[in-house]
């Protein structure tokens, strides 16, 4: 009888810890978003002063460049980057800008330019990575996304996958949250012009077997929705550039 007690006492506990929802950090994700662009937005220590007697150089025809912080993690997103600078070829008209490229860059993966990087901050890495394909502006655009997945208490035996009911029981819960943040920069003297944001999140129940293709369209769907918000911002922000 004992050992049956503690044997219910286990599967008690493992049912309780697998349908627990974590839930999503926002506001860790929100502060990581906002870390990249902390003060080191200008070379050196200006002061408030200096920083803010900065004003946009660009020239009556500019260059638009786009430089996704993790070039990898958006290497097989071909759609979404013709989306983006579909959109944004729209958006600055009647602004100065004339033509919008993709920054690659060459740094981020080259570690002997450590010590070469870290001279100005993250923004003057961008702006430098920019000026080599001439551009005069540069739209950095990060991306962060927070998941919690469980099984429900009610169907904790859905893990065992020798079983049938993997393949009926929609026993896993699924949810993926995605922030997108975006921010313009000159790139002669790091004047920010704007900043944009979009965020979304999509939630599946699945049954085990099916998981790893109902997770990926979750994702997706959740990250498609995001970068339209993402880009009616930018559309509406980018506007405020006309006229300068």
């Amino acid at each position: 009888m004992k050992q049956v007690s503690r044997l219910s006492t286990v599967l008690a506990v493992v049912l309780l810890v697998s349908g627990c929802a974590r839930g999503f950090d926002r506001a860790g994700l929100t502060q990581q978003l906002q870390e990249g662009e902390q003060p080191q937005i200008v070379e050196g220590k200006q002061s408030i002063g200096q920083i803010l007697e900065l004003r946009p150089q660009l020239p009556e025809r500019a260059r638009l460049g786009v430089l996704f912080e993790d070039d990898q993690l958006w290497a097989d997103r071909i759609e979404l980057h013709e989306k983006l600078l579909d959109r944004l070829r729209q958006s600055v008209r009647g602004t100065p800008f004339v033509d919008v490229v993709v920054v690659e860059d060459f740094d981020q993966h080259d570690h002997s330019l450590d010590s070469v990087k870290d001279d100005g901050g993250p923004m003057h890495h961008a702006r430098r990575a920019a000026a080599r394909f001439s551009c005069d502006a540069v739209l950095v655009v990060r991306e962060l996304s927070d998941k919690d997945e469980y099984v429900n208490p009610l169907f904790a035996f859905d893990i065992f996958s020798l079983t049938l009911t993997g393949f009926f029981l929609p026993a896993h819960h699924y949810d993926y949250l995605v922030y997108l943040r975006g921010s313009l920069w000159d790139v002669r003297n790091g004047y920010l012009y704007m900043t944009a944001t979009g965020s979304a999140e999509d939630s599946t129940v699945t049954p085990l077997y099916w998981k790893d293709g109902a997770v990926d369209s979750t994702e997706e769907a959740a990250l498609n929705e995001a970068f339209d918000r993402f880009l009616a911002e930018v559309d509406y922000r980018i506007g405020s550039i006309r006229g300068r």
